[in-house]
């Protein structure tokens, strides 16, 4: 199959929505990981476990999305490899860099990777998906780094639709209160991440656009009653 085109036009979020989750990671970088255990029921550290296993056999590394570098922090522990951490935020790779200056650090979006074709052999998003504003545009972008046989590695929160989505939606706004009386917000500092998730489709509907683009093999594996997955698409 060929590649879509891409199209570097908010399709999936609305630009407001997709600044803000920027800034408000950037106000929570010195408490993401606290966040995110939270959020995930502390079960994050088994998804990151289960996807840097993916990684072992990988020359060249990529993570889209890196933020603060909490998923770099695993990508260490793989020996002898180029790691390149992506990410639109400048003040975000400064300070990621000045914590993992192992990897290569590089601003860029996911919808236009700075990165040469079949130059990859694993790129990763990790948490990061669910806020692309055109997802398309990146399987396009990371079918087109990817060398033959190479991995795509998504790890994100799912929108499956269902009671149970509802509920971890209410259960994030609790957390984003909590969160923003910490650090003296006046706002909830989840409301981003509350509108991406609300927002994104259920992970079927992204299986049919990485499959049409051309990657040939998707697997993916379901957590939290579905409200968490892991997708391991090959080119």
């Amino acid at each position: 199959m060929g590649k879509a085109q891409s199209s570097q036009t908010f399709t999936d979020l609305p630009s407001p929505i997709w600044l803000r989750i920027i800034r408000d990671i950037d106000k929570l970088k010195r408490v993401y990981e606290i966040g995110n255990n939270i959020v995930s029921f502390f079960t994050i550290n088994l998804l990151r476990f289960l996807a840097v296993r993916e990684a072992l056999n990988a020359r060249v590394i990529v993570e889209v999305g890196s933020g603060p570098g909490t998923f770099l922090k695993k990508l260490r522990k793989v020996k002898n490899k180029t790691i390149i951490a992506i990410d639109p935020s400048p003040s975000m790779i400064f300070y990621s860099f000045s914590r993992y200056p192992f990897a290569n650090h590089l601003i860029g979006l996911a919808e236009k990777l700075p990165l040469r074709e079949d130059s990859v052999d694993i790129i990763y998003c990790v948490f990061s998906f669910r806020d692309f504003f055109n997802k398309l545009a990146f399987i396009s972008e990371a079918f087109r780094v990817l060398r033959s046989g190479g991995k795509l590695v998504i790890v994100d929160t799912n929108n499956s639709g269902t009671l149970s989505t509802r509920l971890f939606l209410i259960y994030i706004m609790i957390i984003g209160k909590l969160l923003s009386l910490l650090l003296n917000s006046k706002r909830n500092i989840l409301a981003g991440l509350i509108a991406s998730i609300a927002r994104m489709k259920p992970i079927e509907h992204y299986i049919a656009d990485i499959a049409r683009i051309g990657f040939q093999k998707i697997l993916v594996k379901k957590f939290l009653l579905n409200n968490a997955f892991i997708l391991i698409a090959i080119k």
